[in-house]
């Protein structure tokens, strides 16, 4: 099926009779941006059309700011406007309209075609107080994490960078349709934020505290902190303001089964501050087999653990942000 926000369209078998409004739709002007449809029902039709629209509309956006930023002489502006290049054609496809109108109809035997039109100056008014939300959702977080532990700042924060990724697509559309809107200003704000807070959130160091049953699951662990840049300190300074311990702990089955050997971990983890006050806790469960041996199976289990880490996120494992999955 085809939903507003695909942009591949199912094939289909059209009657003879097919509206010329359909088959050559009006370019967009200064007032509208126009879109044809077709499908079972009315509705079909019209998501087509706000999915051609929308095609339509991230093609212009993606090349306006692929020039922009060939001429762009500031730096952070360029950067943001590669991100917004890179991502445009997938996130434009997304985005809702609120005020259209259908101006042309038929339907020709089961087929229904549709003309749709959307107000420039009400969807743009629109984006604009979307970003205005948007950039009020970023201030007022970022002030919220100022008295915060460092664990809470960097949650809060990546929640910041979340919405600012968001704004991508908003202000690629605001310069397209309203060039005379400020949008540099926004991306001056938001570099500078965004350097601010990967300053912070390199500050967040973690101290390891395992048994002797997780110790072979450290590594594990280990890689997925450095994949996401977390430093790993080898002792514990009660004094650091930026250190969180992460305790592993596992409980251990081993089974025969059919021959075949199989270990199951249950690992705890619970992340504490150095006011000894628990952050948060997860549990993750991992199996392994083998028909050879135990070390085998054990192996198995730390690689099935590896994988779950990496679907539910190291970030999630430290409470910082919800699971993927």
């Amino acid at each position: 099926m085809c939903g507003i926000t695909i942009l591949l369209f199912c094939p289909v078998v059209l009657s003879n009779s097919v509206p010329k409004w359909f088959l050559s739709p009006p370019n967009n002007d200064a007032a509208y941006l126009y879109g044809s449809g077709h499908g079972a029902t009315i509705e079909d039709a019209t998501n087509e059309a706000l999915n051609q629209i929308a095609s339509k509309l991230s093609v212009t956006v993606g090349s306006t700011f692929e020039k922009t930023e060939t001429v762009s002489s500031h730096n952070s502006i360029q950067s943001y406007d590669k991100n917004l290049s890179n991502n445009i054609t997938t996130t434009v496809e997304k985005i809702k309209f609120n005020n259209y109108e259908i101006i042309k109809n038929s339907i020709e035997g089961k087929d229904v075609f549709v003309l749709v039109s959307v107000d420039k100056h009400k969807f743009v008014s629109e984006k604009i107080q979307d970003l205005q939300n948007a950039d009020r959702f970023i201030k007022s977080t970022y002030e919220l994490g100022a008295e915060k532990s460092i664990m809470e700042k960097v949650a809060l924060y990546r929640e910041i960078t979340s919405k600012i990724a968001e704004t991508y697509p908003l202000l690629g559309i605001i310069h397209t349709l309203s060039p005379a809107f400020d949008v540099d200003s926004y991306y001056l704000k938001f570099n500078k934020l965004s350097a601010e807070i990967k300053g912070t959130s390199s500050k967040l160091q973690v101290y390891l505290d395992y048994g002797q049953d997780s110790s072979e699951l450290v590594a594990v662990v280990t890689k997925h902190l450095n994949n996401a840049a977390i430093v790993v300190v080898p002792t514990y300074d009660p004094n650091n303001k930026n250190l969180v311990t992460l305790n592993i702990r596992s409980s251990l089955k081993k089974l025969e089964l059919y021959g075949a050997k199989v270990v199951k971990f249950n690992t705890d983890f619970e992340v504490k501050s150095t006011s000894d006050n628990t952050v948060a806790v997860a549990k993750i469960e991992s199996k392994g087999s083998s028909a050879i041996s135990f070390n085998e199976a054990y192996q198995a289990a730390a690689i099935n653990l590896d994988k779950k880490i990496a679907e539910r996120g190291i970030w999630a494992v430290l409470g910082i942000e919800k699971a993927s999955r």
